[in-house]
This record gives C-alpha cells, structure tokens and sequence, in this order.
C-alpha cells in the first residue's frame, strides 16, 4: 500500500508507452498500478542565499538539460493468469526491452538497446471527486535502467518485491 499523505488519501502511479522520445502521453485506468512507495525527482541544483537571513528560501537553476530521476517500488505480484501481464508490465518491457508471450507463461527478453520511452504519472487522490486526482506530477521521457527485486527476506516483512530506477527527459 502507498504512503499515505493524509487520512483517506491514495496515490497512484500510471505509465504509458510514448509515441516519440519525451512526448506525453494521455494517461488512463488500464494505466494504473498501486505502488508501495514511488518518488518522481527533477535534477534541480539548489543555491544557498548568501544574505545570512535565516529564511528557507532558496534560489533554484536547472544545470544543462531539465532533467529528472524516478524510482517505483511494488510488491511482486503475478497477473493471476499465465498468458496476462501484471500491471506493471510497461515497467518490465522498458527495463528488459522485450516482451514473450506464449501458451502457458509471459516472459521479459533483454535487448541490447532502448528503443522507446514512458510517460510516468504519480496521482494523489483526495475523494474530492469520482477519480479527480488533486495532485499530479510526472516524467516525460522516462527510461528503466534498473530492475531490482527483493526476494521478501526480513526487511520486507516476508513480501517479495520489485524497483524500477530510471532516467526522465523532463519533470512537471
């Protein structure tokens, strides 16, 4: 279950396949997956006020590109279904490169290059509305370059689970 930032608050995270490099996509429920923790991180370089005021404020530049790191952490779950992707599927296509799906399993081919890119959206509902997700944030262009897996020893409560760590064309 996600961290919860209020009393009756969920969030969720959707990822899409992206027509071209760093294009948003139109996000939708087929979407959807539930996550136990997720962070979406624009590559900001803070600047210290040198005034000696004491105030939090912070003066902020984005160095070179605009660019952004993500990391989603799920448990590992199956589909219930031998030939049906899980929800996170488009994470595992992106990570490994290829997807196998044949009579009796679903399984994820490595391939020697990524050949296209994700739209991820991290949605926080507040049930202000049938489906209205309050805040939202995002990453455009988002590559799976590491796929860890716990396999639920102590620190994960006996619960297996699995993170995608990526790079991002863009935050927002």
């Amino acid at each position: 279950m996600s961290n919860e930032l209020f009393a009756g608050s969920q969030v969720i995270v959707y990822a899409s396949r992206e027509a071209s490099y760093g294009t948003a996509r139109k996000l939708n429920g087929t979407d959807a997956m539930l996550t136990m923790s997720e962070s979406l991180t624009p590559a900001e370089e803070r600047d210290v006020r040198p005034d000696r005021s004491g105030f939090s404020d912070h003066l902020s530049r984005y160095v070179g590109r605009k660019s952004a790191q993500f990391e989603i952490t799920r448990l590992l779950l199956p589909s219930g279904s031998a030939t049906t992707e899980p929800d996170d599927d488009i994470l595992w296509q992106n990570g490994f490169g290829r997807l196998s799906i044949n009579a009796t399993s679903v399984e994820y081919i490595l391939a020697t290059a990524h050949d296209w890119s994700l739209t991820i959206r991290r949605a926080v509902r507040t049930g202000s509305g049938a489906g209205v997700a309050d805040f939202q944030e995002h990453v455009r262009g988002a590559i799976v370059n590491a796929v860890e897996i716990g396999w639920g020893n102590q620190g994960n409560n006996g619960m297996a689970t699995v993170t995608f760590r990526g790079v991002a064309k863009d935050w927002g």
